[in-house]
């Protein structure tokens, strides 16, 4: 169970000092928490109590935002208090520029990958992509995308798809771990060959978790957002 907090940092209804505060807090915790999603009318009470009786720990976290013109990322399996101290600072002062990410990676008895989200794209943006992956899995077979296919001939045809995208557009591409293979390859799925259309039907029909995400960040704006299922993930 991930979720992606998005913080507009200067909309009309910007936080104010204790608000910020109390969602750093939430998003650093260890463990998910959804008072957040249900303060700011992202889902309803009935759903808070349903979500709240699935609490899970957390494996990973990770923030992206843009300052002075730079992108920051950082990553760790705990949010130190000099962390929470940094995003705090940087937002009261009015430092971050538009949208704020902040992840947290639900832990799980599967779960055995190291690598975490996002991941870093060429051209200065980050993808994200949570929740099921088996209805992904499936639209790749039928597309003769899946890298992990038994067929060999189409296992192999998908490797150089993935090598040819991935060498122009992951910054990460030398890491060679099937985990990160993995992951990488279902935001070229999503980013190339998978329609809007195409994932909503695709889930609705093969997920066998209902909810998943796909979010791609650049320069401190969400350039693409999907979702399906159910909503964990905070939008202020």
């Amino acid at each position: 169970m991930t979720q992606i907090y998005r913080i507009d940092t200067a909309g009309e209804n910007r936080l104010d000092a204790q608000q910020f505060s109390d969602v750093i807090n939430e998003w650093g915790a260890l463990t998910t928490r959804f008072n957040t999603l249900y303060q700011y009318d992202n889902i309803s009470n009935e759903e808070q109590i349903q979500y709240s009786a699935q609490t899970q720990g957390v494996s990973g976290f990770a923030y992206v935002y843009r300052k002075n013109g730079r992108n920051f990322l950082w990553r760790g399996t705990m949010v130190p208090s000099r962390i929470r101290m940094r995003l705090i600072d940087a937002y009261l002062k009015e430092e971050i520029e538009g949208t704020l990410i902040l992840y947290k990676a639900g832990s799980s008895a599967t779960r055995t990958n190291k690598e975490k989200y996002p991941i870093r794209l060429t051209g200065s943006r980050y993808a994200f992509v949570t929740g099921d992956t088996r209805f992904m899995r499936v639209f790749g077979r039928h597309s003769e995308l899946m890298i992990y296919d038994s067929d060999t001939e189409r296992h192999q045809r998908a490797e150089m798809v993935y090598d040819l995208w991935g060498s122009e557009n992951l910054l990460d591409y030398s890491v060679g771990t099937e985990s990160f293979k993995r992951r990488a390859f279902y935001v070229l799925m999503l980013s190339e060959h998978m329609s809007l259309a195409e994932y909503e039907d695709y889930f609705n029909e093969y997920a066998e978790v209902r909810r998943s995400a796909y979010c791609i960040w650049k320069d401190g704006e969400i350039i693409e957002w999907r979702r399906m299922g159910d909503n964990y993930h905070p939008s202020i």
